[in-house]
């Protein structure tokens, strides 16, 4: 059951994060940032299990993997906040369309 609402979710917020990173990046880089932001999604998916691994065996329990999710949650929500709609209109100024 958790496994199922685990994926739920991830399934919901997958095309929420497509589409903000079609929103950020620039018409002409959008699939270079495609391309980043896959590889940077895989290689959590790939590391994930083997550092939560290592954490449970060492500390015994799982809430420091747990804490550790919860912190590069936050960290990641507060990189994309960052990004003024500014800056994504000056980037889009640069590639040549106004349209935001």
């Amino acid at each position: 059951m958790i496994l199922f609402i685990s994926g739920l979710f991830f399934f919901a917020l997958q095309p929420v994060s497509h589409a903000l990173n079609a929103e950020i990046a620039p018409e002409e880089n959008r699939g270079a940032a495609f391309g980043m932001h896959n590889f940077i999604s895989e290689s959590g998916a790939v590391l994930s299990p083997v550092v939560s691994g290592v954490l449970r065996d060492s500390t015994g329990n799982w809430g420091t993997p747990l804490i550790l999710d919860g912190v590069l949650l936050v960290a990641s929500c507060l990189f994309v906040l960052g990004i003024s709609t500014k800056a994504v209109q000056h980037a889009a100024g640069k590639s040549g369309t106004a349209s935001m």
